[in-house]
């Protein structure tokens, strides 16, 4: 009998177990929802040789075409609307240390940092055929024979608006390059006023320019006469914040805000006012993960293109849109990884 009793007991204790699990299980599928849906993982490059470590990337709705930074190997690899891969520009145009790109009409500007051949930092300009057709070397304001381009934006006016790798400030240069003046958004930091940083910038269908600044997690909005209007973001590294953001894009269709985070392996979304939304990622290998992602596009379908920088490949997600504001759970293990 206490066999008996003590095997009822166990059989006992397995079937709630189960039940618990079951439950847990249910309750997980019932608010497995998210607004987010992977689409496609693009991992090679014209030749076939995989991607090594992917940084920038740009979207350009002209030419229905996207732009990706492939580090590791120096070269800009130029991808068809379908993510198939056309071609790539690099050593053989003489360019090394390509930092990102940026398409404008018939224009294609690479910004480019120091190298062997060419000791200064500057924006290579390029036409369709990729053939060069002019630079832009900094000059004008202080530290310009340092000056690395990390990013630019073309606004609505014709300026171009540049960030560095090595400079807090937004540099702002008239069309053929020549320096006008320079932004530097103020934030206060324990109750002092201190420069932003800025690591990325976006402009808008309207002219709008978003300067995102890592250090402070937060991102600085302008108009398109370059007036202040508002601030959005808090540095953390917790759901709903910023631990160290690069990237930022914004879909004009649904009003979307994305931003990347780099530490969090995280894609963090808010509306055009800088409302949080929700988030979505998390570290891991397998499809819907990342490992230190660093930028992001969206196309003209409104699919993010996020490059997923040390798992060698740019994921590309379907984003639905919602009603009202939600948190999507962020991923907390992954047993692929």
């Amino acid at each position: 009998m206490k066999i008996r009793g003590f095997s009822i007991c166990v059989y006992g204790v397995m079937f709630i177990t189960f039940l618990c699990l079951s439950s847990q299980k249910a309750s997980a599928q019932s608010s497995d929802f998210s607004p987010v849906r992977s689409l496609h993982v693009i991992e090679a490059d014209n030749l076939g040789i995989k991607l090594s470590y992917p940084t920038t990337i740009f979207y350009d709705s002209t030419g229905d075409e996207i732009y990706i930074t492939d580090a590791s190997k120096g070269q800009i690899v130029l991808y068809a609307s379908d993510y198939f891969p056309e071609l790539a520009i690099g050593g053989g145009r003489g360019l090394r240390s390509i930092y990102s790109s940026y398409v404008k009409g018939r224009l294609i500007y690479l910004c480019v940092g120091r190298s062997e051949n060419d000791p200064r930092g500057h924006i290579a300009i390029f036409n369709q055929a990729f053939l060069p057709e002019s630079r832009i070397d900094f000059t004008g304001f202080r530290g310009a024979e340092n000056f690395i381009p990390r990013k630019m934006v073309i606004g609505k006016s014709g300026l171009i608006y540049v960030v560095g790798i090595n400079s807090s400030a937004v540099f702002v240069l008239d069309p053929e390059g020549n320096y006008l003046r320079e932004i530097s958004p103020l934030d206060e930091v324990l109750g002092v006023p201190e420069k932003a940083k800025i690591i990325s910038l976006y402009c808008d269908n309207d002219g709008r320019l978003y300067f995102l600044s890592e250090e402070l997690g937060r991102v600085f909005v302008y108009d398109a006469e370059e007036t202040f209007l508002f601030k959005f973001g808090q540095k953390g590294g917790s759901s709903a914040k910023l631990s160290r953001p690069r990237g930022i894009a914004i879909d004009e269709r649904n009003g979307h805000i994305y931003i990347v985070d780099f530490f969090r392996h995280a894609i963090n979304v808010y509306s055009k006012t800088g409302d949080y939304l929700f988030e979505f990622g998390g570290r891991g290998t397998g499809r819907g993960w990342f490992n230190y992602p660093t930028d992001i596009a969206v196309d003209s379908m409104g699919h993010l293109l996020i490059t997923d920088t040390f798992n060698h490949r740019v994921q590309v997600f379907e984003v639905s849109e919602q009603p009202s504001a939600m948190t999507v759970p962020i991923n907390e293990s992954n047993p692929e990884y």
